[in-house]
C-alpha cells in the first residue's frame, strides 16, 4: 500500500496544499478525467482531494442533514470505477467502527472538525478476498466463545481542508464529528466502490455485515472489477509504522505506491445480500 503513517504523527493527515482549485465543479472533473484512464495513482487521488479549497456555496446543494444521524449523498457514481460522496455528520454523532471491503478511502474535511479513530484488526476477523471469496465471509469466527476488545492504533483531529486515506491493509476506523453543536461536512471517494461492509464491536471485537446506501438515492451495480499492481516510488516521505496495524496480504513495503488498474467485469458476482435492513456502517 501507499506509505503511509499511522502511528503517534498525523503522516496521515495530508494538510499541505500546493495548487488550490476554487471551484468543486473543477475538482469534480479533474476526477472524472483522472478516472478514464484504467490504471489509477493513488497519491494523485490524493492530491487532487487536497487540492480543492472547500467552499459551501460549491456543495450546499447535496447536503441533506439529518438531526439523528449522519447521512450519506452521492455526488458522483464514477462510472463503477469510484463512488464520490458528502457525509453530512450533525453535532454529536458518527459511524461504528467499519472495514472498507478491498477499496481505497479518501477523506477531506469540507466544514467543521472531524475525529477519525483507527483501530487494529481483531484476532482472525481480516479474510483475504482472493482466498475466501470475499470480505464479509463467515460470522462464525468467535464460535469459541472467546472475545477480544479493540485495540486503537491512532486519532486522528481533521480540521476543515484536511485529507486522511485508510484501506483495509491499515486497519479499521470510525469517523465522528465531536462538535456538540455544530454540523460537519466531509468528502470521501471510494475506489471500488462497495455496498456491503462489516461494523465492529468495540468492547469484543465481534462483527456484523450490512449494507450500506445512500441518502437519498442508491447505488448504480458496479460494472469493473480491480487489481492492484504495486509500482516504486521516486520518494518516500512517511514510514510504515507495523507496530499498530497487522501485516495483511494488501500490504507494500516502503517505497512503493498502489495503482489501480480497472477491467470490465464481464461475469460480475451478485453482492451478498443482507435481510437486517440495516444501511449506515
Amino acid at each position: 500500500m501507499s506509505p503511509i503513517s499511522i502511528a503517534q504523527n498525523n503522516d496521515a493527515i495530508y494538510g499541505q496544499q500546493t495548487k488550490s482549485l476554487k471551484s468543486f465543479d473543477e475538482l469534480l472533473q479533474k476526477i472524472q478525467k483522472l478516472f478514464e484512464s484504467n490504471e489509477i495513482d493513488v497519491d494523485q487521488l490524493k492530491q487532487l482531494m487536497q487540492s480543492y479549497e472547500s467552499n459551501p456555496a460549491d456543495w450546499i446543494k447535496y447536503v441533506n442533514l439529518s438531526k439523528e444521524r449522519y447521512t450519506r449523498v452521492l455526488i458522483d457514481g464514477g462510472n463503477g470505477k469510484y463512488n464520490l460522496m458528502l457525509l453530512c455528520w450533525p453535532a454529536n454523532t458518527g459511524s461504528s467502527i467499519h472495514d472498507h471491503p478491498d477499496s481505497h478511502c479518501i477523506l477531506k474535511v469540507l466544514a467543521g472538525t472531524v475525529s477519525e479513530v483507527r483501530y487494529c484488526w481483531p484476532k482472525d476477523s481480516y479474510k483475504d478476498d482472493h482466498c475466501d471469496g470475499g470480505i464479509g465471509g463467515n460470522d462464525d469466527h468467535h464460535k469459541n466463545g472467546e472475545e477480544e476488545g479493540m485495540i486503537i492504533a491512532d486519532e486522528n483531529r481533521l480540521q476543515t481542508q484536511n485529507v486522511a486515506y485508510i484501506n483495509d491493509s491499515i486497519g479499521l476506523h470510525r469517523v465522528m464529528n465531536p462538535d456538540p453543536t455544530m454540523p460537519a461536512f466531509s468528502l470521501h471517494l471510494y475506489s471500488p466502490p462497495f455496498d456491503y461492509c462489516r461494523i465492529f464491536d468495540e468492547k469484543t471485537g465481534k462483527y456484523q455485515t450490512i449494507n450500506v446506501g445512500f441518502d437519498p438515492k442508491e447505488i448504480e451495480a458496479v460494472k469493473y472489477r480491480v487489481k492492484r499492481r504495486t509500482a516504486a516510488a521516486n520518494n518516500s516521505n512517511c514510514d510504515i509504522n507495523h507496530h499498530h496495524h497487522h501485516n495483511h496480504p494488501h500490504q507494500n513495503s516502503f517505497g512503493s505506491k498502489d495503482v489501480l488498474v480497472f477491467e470490465m467485469d464481464h461475469n460480475p458476482k451478485h453482492r451478498q445480500q443482507q435481510q437486517d435492513g440495516k444501511t449506515r456502517s
